[in-house]
C-alpha cells in the first residue's frame, strides 16, 4: 500500500468515528478528528470576497403556492431594505477594507492551532460559475486534508444586527490522489446587536419622514464608520473565539495573536 493510500485509509477510518448527523450543529471537532488532523498534511484554502458587507436575510418559507409567494416577497423586501441602508455608505465601507480585516482575523485566530500552525494557506476568490473551482483549488495544495474557510460579514435590513457567518468545509484526498472526498461542513456564526445608545449622533436634523432604520445606518457609518467599528471589532473577537474553539475544542480565551487583531 502506498503512503498516500495508508494516510487516506487512516483518515477515512478515524474520521468516520465521529460523523455528525445533518441536523446536528457541530460546535467543534472531536478528539479523534483532532488526532487525525495532527498526523496529516493539512492545507487551508481561504475563500475571500470583494464584497464588504452581505445582507443578513431572516429567510421566510412557505408550503403552499400563496405562502411561498408571500415568503419570496418578504425575503426580497429585506434585501431591498438592506441595499437602501448600505448603498449610500459604500465609499465608507470600501475605505474600511473589511475583507482584509476579516481575513487577518481568521488567520490570527488559527495561528495557535497546532495542526494549522505551519499549514499552507491559500487565499482565493471563488468563481460561482465554476462548479469544479473548489476541487481544483484543493488539489493544488497537494495536502491530504484541505480545509475551506469562507467568512461573510452580514448586516440585517434594520441595521441593528451584525453577523459573522463562517462556512467551513473539510475535504480529504482520495486513495488515488486525483480527487477530493467531502467529509464535513460546518457553520460558525456570531452576532452583535447594534445598541442605539452607543452610536454617535449625526450632524443636522433628519429629513421629514426618515425612518429610524435609516437614521441608525447614518449614525453607524458617519465619520468613516466611527460608530460601526466598536461593534465590528466586538464581532471579530467573538468570531475568533468560536473559530479557535471549533478547531481545538478548547473553550479558552483567544490566543494573543487573535486578541490583538480584534482591537
Amino acid at each position: 500500500m502506498t503512503s498516500l493510500s495508508r494516510v487516506t485509509v487512516f483518515l477515512t477510518a478515524a474520521l468516520s468515528l465521529c460523523v455528525c448527523g445533518a441536523a446536528q450543529a457541530k460546535s467543534h471537532l472531536s478528539r479523534d478528528e483532532l488526532k487525525v488532523l495532527s498526523n496529516a498534511t493539512v492545507a487551508v484554502v481561504y475563500m475571500d470576497s470583494d464584497r464588504a458587507v452581505w445582507p443578513y436575510i431572516d429567510r421566510h418559507s412557505g408550503t403552499t403556492p400563496m405562502s411561498m409567494a408571500l415568503a419570496d416577497d418578504l425575503n426580497e423586501r429585506q434585501y431591498q431594505n438592506f441595499l437602501a441602508r448600505v448603498t449610500p455608505y459604500q465609499g465608507t465601507l470600501d475605505r474600511l477594507s473589511l475583507p482584509d480585516s476579516n481575513r487577518k482575523a481568521v488567520q490570527d485566530a488559527l495561528a495557535s492551532v497546532s495542526f494549522l500552525h505551519e499549514a499552507p494557506w491559500v487565499t482565493v476568490v471563488p468563481d460561482p460559475k465554476d462548479h469544479l473551482f473548489m476541487r481544483e483549488q484543493g488539489l493544488k495544495t497537494k495536502a491530504n486534508v484541505v480545509i475551506f474557510i469562507r467568512p461573510r460579514l452580514e448586516l440585517n435590513d434594520d441595521a441593528d444586527g451584525l453577523y459573522m457567518v463562517t462556512l467551513i468545509d473539510i475535504e480529504t484526498l482520495d486513495a488515488t490522489g486525483t480527487t477530493l472526498q467531502h467529509y464535513e461542513s460546518a457553520e460558525v456564526s456570531t452576532d452583535v446587536d447594534v445598541d442605539d445608545d452607543k452610536l454617535p449622533p449625526v450632524a443636522g436634523s433628519p429629513a421629514p419622514g426618515t425612518g429610524e432604520e435609516d437614521i441608525r445606518a447614518a449614525r453607524l457609518f458617519a465619520d468613516d464608520g466611527a460608530g460601526f467599528k466598536p461593534f465590528y471589532f466586538q464581532l471579530l473577537k467573538q468570531a475568533q473565539q468560536k473559530l479557535y474553539y471549533f478547531f481545538t475544542g478548547e473553550d479558552t480565551p483567544p490566543p494573543p495573536a487573535a486578541a490583538a487583531a480584534a482591537k
